[in-house]
């Protein structure tokens, strides 16, 4: 019975870890806020937004933004597991008819999770019904790092055209020491491996004769990770290897913006954005333990769990300059997200039958959230931002139903998880941007909490004075 409980866990666990990567899914490079200063002040969706930062999400617009150099640090990243300070470093560069940019050190943003990185092999500790684990591989920080992102677009016609290649990779192998513990007992075979990669390519079109722009996105993350350990006395052998991998994943996103309505001192834009992301996780472990007291004894485990998810957004934005140096934007929308999960014992698992069982997760999110933004002038010099987000409306839903053999003790029940404005708190931001000339712009997002703290000289709390700055220098 131990036997089928474990089996039973290690599938159910793996549909945990399947079901959190999907809620993380993004294209990675265009959610850019942790890099975008300016955008984080003022609180706005980054598709309702048109500034420095537009050719991320559409590389056909890069050639409104050529000949300047861009940096960014951010000690808010939210990335998963990444350093605690995100960086950006590099420009874009018209040459004759076609623009390039070429950008290094971004924030991974994309659909990996660290969660992902430790294979699950079942120890079947005989006094538990619930599963442990091996040690995840390995122990330092799996997270995937942007190796390079390439830009091009060019104009053809009435139209621009641009394409981004963004490259992101993660590997590390870890051989611990071997030999004798003491007491007779011996270390065979401790090794622990990780590979990671996520590659995404971004296309873009421009009208240039009306401010109409869409882009699409095909992603293709991928990661592998292994354990092995052996331990042996003169009685009994501990041997354990475990395997997971992200199979058949792929990503489709289309995103679109237009302005479809200007009129005296400011504009309306509206945005949509569709994507979809498949794949499949399989993970496997063998225990060929001799020891009594393990109850996977020579027993294979095999679990997958393969999962569909759908977003959908769009938002309007009402963006208005009432007034010379003073800038209002307004912004409302629908999120929708839906995700389907389905996790079993795979066919070659070998377990005690009749036990064959499968579970499957329905989840989806829908969200209303308000943003407005401020953006003033002060001087030639300076201007200062604030900005305010709310959900007015929030819901989510999980629903889980598991297929389970008849007369299995313990077994899990269905679960329905329901929240409703879980989550209607008032966000603030402020900041500001220092220019120096025409070349020279440096945008920060101020710190809420060194307005209480008082900074570290006041108060002693080490609070930084601003969580994001960004430089733009044109040339």
């Amino acid at each position: 019975m131990l036997k089928k409980l474990n089996n039973r866990f290690f599938a159910f666990g793996l549909l945990a870890v399947a079901v959190a990567q999907v809620v993380h899914a993004e294209v990675d490079g265009w959610e850019v806020s942790n890099l975008n200063a300016r955008n984080s002040a003022l609180k706005q969706n980054y598709f309702s937004m048109q500034d420095d930062y537009d050719f991320w999400t559409n590389p056909a617009l890069l050639g409104g933004y050529t000949n300047r150099a861009y940096g960014a640090i951010s000690s808010t990243t939210a990335t998963k597991g990444d350093d605690a300070v995100a960086k950006l470093a590099g420009g874009n560069l018209n040459v004759k008819w076609f623009n390039v940019g070429v950008y290094q050190g971004r924030a991974y943003a994309g659909s990996i999770a660290n969660t992902l990185f430790s294979p699950t092999l079942l120890k079947g500790a005989a006094a538990t019904t619930a599963s442990t684990y091996l040690t995840p591989a390995p122990a330092t920080n799996p997270a995937v790092k942007n190796l390079i992102d390439v830009l091009f677009s060019t104009e053809l016609g009435a139209i621009q055209v641009g394409a981004r290649l963004n490259i992101n990779r993660y590997s590390i192998s870890v051989t611990n020491p071997t030999g004798a513990l003491g007491g007779g007992s011996t270390v065979n075979l401790d090794n622990k491996s990780v590979a990671a990669s996520d590659t995404n390519l971004v296309v873009g079109v421009a009208m240039k004769n009306m401010p109409l722009d869409f882009a699409m996105s095909f992603g293709s993350p991928s990661f592998s990770s292994t354990a092995e350990y052996n331990q042996s006395n003169s009685t009994t052998v501990n041997d354990r290897r475990a395997k997971s991998a992200l199979e058949d994943a792929s990503i489709f996103a289309i995103a679109a913006r237009m302005d479809v309505a200007n009129f005296s001192g400011g504009l309306f834009r509206v945005s949509a954005k569709y994507a979809r992301q498949d794949s499949k996780i399989v993970q496997s472990g063998r225990d060929l333990s001799t020891t009594a007291s393990i109850v996977t004894t020579n027993a294979d485990q095999a679990a997958e769990a393969t999962m569909a998810a759908t977003s959908y957004s769009g938002y309007g934005a009402f963006v208005l300059k009432p007034a010379n140096g003073l800038t209002i934007i307004a912004s409302s929308g629908l999120e929708y997200a839906k995700l389907i999960a389905d996790g079993k014992l795979s066919d070659n698992a070998i377990v005690a039958a009749p036990l064959q069982e499968k579970s499957t997760t329905t989840a989806y999110s829908a969200k209303i959230p308000a943003r407005l933004g401020l953006e003033v002038e002060a001087n030639k010099n300076w201007t200062l931002r604030g900005g305010a987000a709310r959900n007015l409306y929030s819901k989510a839903k999980d629903t889980v139903n598991n297929t389970i053999t008849a007369g299995i003790a313990n077994a899990l029940s269905d679960k329905v998880t329901e929240s409703t404005d879980a989550d209607a708190v008032v966000e603030l931001a402020l900041g500001l941007r220092y220019t120096l000339g025409d070349a020279f712009m440096l945008d920060a997002t101020v710190n809420k909490d060194v307005l209480f703290t008082g900074t570290y000289l006041v108060s002693g709390v080490p609070d930084t004075l601003a969580t994001q700055v960004s430089f733009i220098y044109k040339f």
